[in-house]
């Protein structure tokens, strides 16, 4: 296994291009490109990296660079057996996983005044993002567990479930089955597949529910708040537990909500 640092030194801004690698961050070693089971590291340049569908299998892959990678139509399309750590600055980053396999972690910790785009067809095992971050997950993309501490994450419509999901901070958009959700973010499940099983809503936190799919089980704690909006959809909220000092509001005669459970002294808790 090696370890390949892009120098962009053939100045074609193209991934596959072997002068364009160097196995010396200081581009004093051998040329590249990389090859399956090698990891690779892009920072310190604002090129445009294109021509790069790649579908290589890498063992870790660290993007710290202010230019831009690839484009909706041709991502970095690879299976990550490691991590993907990207910390940037500015520029877009389209991601792609390969069909069938998976990426294992991705860490977004910045993002800046750009932007990451994650797309399929594969897998994101596991996603973790950061505080300054703007992310959006294509409707192509499938993954299990994300963990929000901060910043805007849009998640498009996708048949696969999201077994966890946490907002600990900032706002996620999400469109597509929720198994668990803890939330002490924003939290805004829109469309007509955006069921949840449990939603977990802690204090500061606040979900809002827009969608035509049911939240089986809202569980709002103290300091929290849940919403069910209605029109063009029609939810169903089916079991509510509201206590002491939260807020849980049905916006319109268009969702259908229980009778709700009041935990603590229910003067400050509003259904």
């Amino acid at each position: 296994m090696s370890t390949w640092y892009w120098t962009g030194g053939a100045n074609d801004n193209t991934f596959g291009t072997a002068a364009n690698w160097n196995a010396a961050r200081d581009g004093s070693g051998a040329a590249g490109p990389p090859i399956g089971g090698d990891s690779i590291v892009i920072e310190n340049t604002n090129q445009t990296i294109n021509g790069v569908a790649t579908g290589l299998s890498l063992v870790d892959v660290t993007i710290s660079n202010g230019g831009n990678i690839g484009s909706a139509g041709t991502p970095l399309t690879m299976q990550i057996t490691g991590t993907l750590t990207i910390r940037t600055s500015a520029g877009t980053h389209y991601i792609g996983a390969t069909a069938a396999t998976a990426i294992v972690t991705t860490q977004i910790k910045q993002t800046g005044s750009g932007k990451v785009y994650l797309t399929g067809p594969g897998t994101f095992t596991t996603i973790l993002i950061g505080s300054n971050c703007q992310v959006d997950i294509s409707t192509t993309a499938a993954f299990t567990t994300l963990k929000a501490s901060g910043g805007s994450t849009d998640i498009g419509n996708h048949a696969t479930d999201i077994t966890l999901l946490e907002v600990h901070g900032g706002s996620v958009r999400c469109r597509r089955p929720i198994v668990t959700a803890h939330i002490t973010g924003n939290l805004i499940s829109e469309g007509v597949d955006a069921a949840v099983t449990t939603a977990n809503v802690y204090a500061n936190g606040k979900h809002t529910n827009w969608t035509s799919s049911t939240v089986t089980t809202s569980d709002v704690r103290p300091g929290a708040t849940a919403s069910a909006k209605g029109s063009p959809y029609a939810a169903t909220i089916t079991n509510r537990t509201s206590y002491e000092g939260s807020k849980n509001y049905i916006d319109s005669g268009n969702v259908t909500a229980g009778a709700p459970t009041f935990i603590g002294d229910t003067s400050g808790a509003t259904a």
